[in-house]
């Protein structure tokens, strides 16, 4: 009865449900981005660190940088550090950091909707290493009015775009993220072939992590 004069309730909730599933599939995506991007960032700084050292190169503990979200941690020279020092760089890695922090239990649905706002009528659970998301708004009980159910349809429509987009540009960006790492392991295998100096070395780096600049900008 609530949806008598509001024909197009069911259709709203209908939606309102599609956002709920892209939202599980964007954020599980980030948590596999997460583990990705660790792990190539771990090897490219082995890697680094194996090259300098077979030239003799110390590389000085000043020149290590640190990404940090909660103890999510990424290690890199500074030379590479523009590769995520751009804000919409760091955005996607936070994003990443948090939903991996989720799944891993290491926070909580605060500090989740802190940085993905507009989703907190959402109840979230882990299960089996996957994050779960369910619908937390009361929309069965008869003594809601057809025009209340619109109300919190819509806000619930409204508040899950802009998060929605926000992930899936960090999907992008982190997509181009680790284009860039593979391509920093590959470029350094070649180097190692062919012998280099530390001038070259550095260059590398640094054209690199121009290029990545320029692409995301």
């Amino acid at each position: 009865m609530a949806d008598l004069f509001y024909p197009d309730n069911p259709k709203r909730e209908a939606r309102m449900y599609e956002l709920v599933d892209d939202v599980g599939t964007l954020v599980n995506d980030l948590v596999n981005d997460a583990g990705d991007i660790k792990r190539l960032f771990a090897k490219v700084d082995v890697i680094v660190r194996e090259m300098y050292s077979h030239i003799s190169v110390p590389i000085p503990s000043s020149h290590m940088k640190k990404f940090e979200f909660h103890g999510w941690v990424l290690t890199m020279t500074d030379i590479l550090e523009p590769l995520v020092a751009l804000p919409v760089v760091n955005s996607a890695l936070q994003q990443c950091a948090v939903a991996w922090l989720l799944r891993e239990g290491r926070i909580g649905e605060a500090a989740f909707y802190d940085l993905i706002e507009g989703l907190t009528w959402l109840k979230v659970g882990v299960k089996a290493g996957t994050i779960i998301f369910a619908v937390g708004l009361n929309l069965a009980t008869d003594a809601i009015t057809g025009a209340v159910k619109r109300s919190k349809l819509r806000d619930a429509i409204h508040g899950a775009v802009q998060p929605r987009i926000q992930m899936k540009k960090a999907a992008i960006i982190n997509g181009m993220l680790r284009a860039k790492l593979n391509t920093i392991v590959d470029s350094f295998g070649m180097m190692k072939q062919i012998g280099y100096t530390q001038q070259q070395l550095d260059g590398a780096q640094r054209n690199i992590a121009a290029e990545f600049v320029t692409e995301v900008s």
